[in-house]
């Protein structure tokens, strides 16, 4: 999918966007996906792959748009083997903008442990 969207898809990136940011998060646009940091991490060591910050793409499926989650690809176990394409794997509608926004949150947040001591 190239970075040009129907208006439609646009806003709902830039409604998903301004919810994180209320959330806190810092987000970049970067049509068709958004990547969102959690500003509480370390900056030197926030990265997509260390789960402090997380990219979602808006994908077209079947004429819907739908958020998906991007997973970077397994390092190949041999020097010089090209890198895996990202696996895609759906979060939900483009228009639930809330339970989008909830479920990135819960993936990236830096909470204090649960549970009780032992």
């Amino acid at each position: 999918m190239n970075a040009h969207l129907p208006p439609a898809a646009r806003d709902h990136l830039e409604r998903l966007a301004a919810a994180l940011r209320v959330c806190g998060f810092a987000v970049t646009v970067t049509p068709p996906a958004l990547i969102v940091r959690n500003p509480d991490a370390d900056t030197t060591h926030a990265t997509v792959g260390n789960g402090l910050a997380q990219e979602v793409r808006l994908h077209e499926d079947a004429g819907r748009w739908v958020w998906c989650w991007v997973w970077p690809g397994l390092r190949p176990a041999r020097r010089g083997d090209s890198m895996p394409p990202p696996e895609i794997e759906p979060i939900g509608p483009a228009e639930d903008i809330a339970e989008t926004a909830r479920l990135i949150a819960k993936v990236i947040r830096i909470d204090e442990p649960t549970g009780t001591p032992r």
